[in-house]
C-alpha cells in the first residue's frame, strides 16, 4: 500500500469500527471525490511550497498524507453512557493553499490574537458547530511546525504537545470524541466550564478499550488523571 493510501484506509476503518458497534450512530456524510492531482503527495508538497513558500517536511506529511478533500464523521452512542464525538479532516494542500482563517477572539489576548489569526485550519466540528477547531501553524521560513486548539465557546487557543502525524493518531484512538484535544493541553479538566469535556472523555476512557480492544487507552487514561 502507498504510504498516502495508508492513513484513509485506517481512517475509513476506524469509522467502520464505530459503525460495527451496537449502539452508536455514525453520519459520515460521505468522502468527497479524489482531485486527481491532490492524490500526489509529491505534487502537493511541491505545489505548496511554489504557491506559499512553505516547504513542509517529509515526515509527518508524506507518511500521514491522504488524498480525499476531507475525511470525517460524527457519532455518539444511542444509550448510556452518552458518548459524543466528530472530527472532520482537511487536506493538507487546500489547509496551506487557502491561507490561515484569520480567526480573532476579543477575550484572548492580543499575543493568542496574533497566533490564533495564523492558523490554517485541519480539523473541526461542523456538525456539532461546537465552535471547536484545531489549526496548524507554519511558517514559510522554517520546516518546524506547531498545533493548536481555539475552542471558542471556553474562550481558550491552547498548544498541545503533538504534532500533526501524532494529532491523526490519536483521532484513529478517540475516535474524535469531544475535547480529546485537551489531554495533550496544559489544562485542568477541572476548571467549571470543561465539566462536559471532562464527563465526555471518562466516559469515552470507560467504554472504548472494550469496544475497541485493538487499540491501547492507557496513555490516554494517565493523561485525563494527570488533568483532574
Amino acid at each position: 500500500m502507498n504510504t498516502h493510501e495508508g492513513f484513509a484506509a485506517r481512517c475509513v476503518r476506524a469509522i467502520e469500527e464505530l459503525q460495527e458497534v451496537e449502539g452508536v450512530d455514525v453520519d459520515t456524510r460521505g468522502i468527497p471525490a479524489v482531485v486527481p492531482e491532490l492524490a500526489d503527495p509529491d505534487w502537493v508538497l511541491r505545489d505548496v511550497a511554489e504557491r506559499t513558500g512553505i516547504r513542509l517536511a517529509e515526515s509527518p506529511f508524506r507518511e500521514y498524507f491522504f488524498a480525499p478533500d476531507q475525511l470525517r464523521a460524527r457519532w455518539n452512542t444511542t444509550a448510556d453512557p452518552d458518548v459524543i464525538g466528530e472530527f472532520c479532516l482537511t487536506h493538507i494542500h487546500r489547509c496551506l493553499v487557502e491561507g490561515p482563517a484569520g480567526l480573532q477572539d476579543p477575550t484572548l489576548t492580543e499575543a493568542e490574537n496574533e497566533i490564533l489569526a495564523e492558523l490554517r485550519i485541519i480539523d473541526q466540528e461542523p456538525m456539532a458547530g461546537s465552535g471547536r477547531v484545531t489549526g496548524l501553524r507554519v511558517a514559510a521560513e522554517r520546516e518546524d511546525h506547531e498545533i493548536w486548539l481555539y475552542d471558542m465557546s471556553q474562550e481558550r487557543l491552547e498548544r498541545l504537545g503533538i504534532d500533526y502525524g501524532t494529532y491523526l493518531e490519536n483521532i484513529l484512538v478517540t475516535k474524535g470524541a469531544y475535547g480529546w484535544q485537551y489531554l495533550f493541553a496544559d489544562a485542568d479538566l477541572n476548571d467549571p466550564g470543561l465539566d462536559d469535556i471532562a464527563t465526555n472523555l471518562t466516559m469515552m476512557l470507560g467504554i472504548f478499550p472494550d469496544m475497541f480492544p485493538n487499540h491501547s487507552y492507557e496513555d490516554l487514561r494517565e493523561r485525563l488523571e494527570a488533568r483532574l
